[in-house]
């Protein structure tokens, strides 16, 4: 039986499972048991369990027997999918790249530790997917965002920081200087990327997004919607939001053409998966609100069939 490694990055064997959250924990069962099914044993290992002179693990996770178990064995797995990005910022990030790059001289890795470099940087993101998504400004610092505020004709802003996910640390609000001060406190001297705010299309009196999971040729895997909960702009699950499983030919097909072009042009990558998060505004316009290379599952008990082309598609880097 294959093996494929889920590369995390905090050390996590203190605890008694490894997810926090009841759906994460859900989440990862339903995938470990599918992939069985097709001959694939997963497991979990952090990056500090990496003995690069052995080039093995020397401990890990595996869900069997209905529970997580600790084992405190070495092993080689076949293939790493490399989700060992959280936390991820300027300070510790290249020395985490160079590590994780290492290890993909050595052992099947993806996504391809370039890929996920430029993309988990939102400055990145726009640098190259800019044409799909909202107007958008750079400030390094402080003293540019103080300038940079002046210069936006927009009475409310989305500033979001270079690095992060699930929606944490997003400000969306006035624009006004002590106003994001105060939110953002000692970390207002970190970069920022500012956004005009863009009203949302509603749907039942709410804001929804929709996101699209794509496999390594470029095909759509997977979709869903997110539903920001109520009074909140937020369509993240970790913010509150609820989700609503999508067949693939539910989504609009103005979704669908420009996903084919950001494909397109993201064909310089071979072998990666990535999702496509996008917003429709009051005036029906589509926008990219951002790419994520490491999309995860987010079943529901009795949709679970929805998730297994993507299941498919991660197991097929290693079957």
């Amino acid at each position: 039986m294959k093996t494929l490694l889920i590369l995390y990055y905090l050390d996590d064997f203190d605890k008694e499972v490894p997810f926090e959250k009841d759906y994460e924990l859900y989440d990862n069962q339903v995938f470990y048991e599918y992939a069985l099914t097709k001959g694939v044993r997963v497991v979990r290992s952090s990056l500090s369990s990496y003995a690069p002179m052995h080039n093995h693990f020397s401990k890990y996770w595996i869900y069997k027997n209905q529970k997580w178990n600790k084992i405190h064995d070495p092993i080689k797995p076949d293939v790493v999918w490399d989700r060992a990005w959280e936390l991820f910022d300027i300070n510790n990030g290249f020395e985490r790249f160079r590590e994780i790059y290492n290890l993909s001289q050595k052992v099947m890795l993806f996504n391809n530790p370039h890929f996920n470099l430029l993309m988990r940087n939102k400055l990145s993101q726009y640098l190259v997917l800019g044409k799909y998504m909202p107007e958008s400004f750079f400030a390094s610092n402080r003293s540019d965002l103080v300038k940079l505020l002046e210069r936006i004709n927009a009475d409310k802003l989305v500033v979001k920081p270079l690095f992060g996910s699930g929606g944490k640390d997003i400000y969306i609000g006035k624009n006004d200087f002590f106003e994001i001060q105060k939110y953002y406190g000692a970390n207002i001297s970190n970069s920022f990327l500012v956004q005009k705010f863009i009203p949302s299309k509603l749907f039942s009196g709410s804001v929804k997004d929709f996101r699209l999971v794509f496999d390594k040729s470029g095909n759509p895997v997977y979709a869903l919607s997110r539903i920001a909960g109520s009074d909140s702009l937020f369509t993240n699950v970790a913010q509150g939001a609820t989700k609503e499983h999508l067949e693939i030919r539910e989504v609009s097909s103005q979704i669908m053409n420009i996903a084919e072009a950001i494909n397109s042009d993201l064909a310089v990558w071979s072998n990666v998966i990535y999702s496509l998060d996008f917003m429709i505004a009051d005036d029906d316009q589509v926008y990219l609100i951002e790419i994520n290379t490491i999309p995860g599952y987010s079943c529901s008990p009795g949709k679970e069939s929805y998730f297994h082309k993507y299941f498919d598609a991660l197991l097929d880097f290693v079957i």
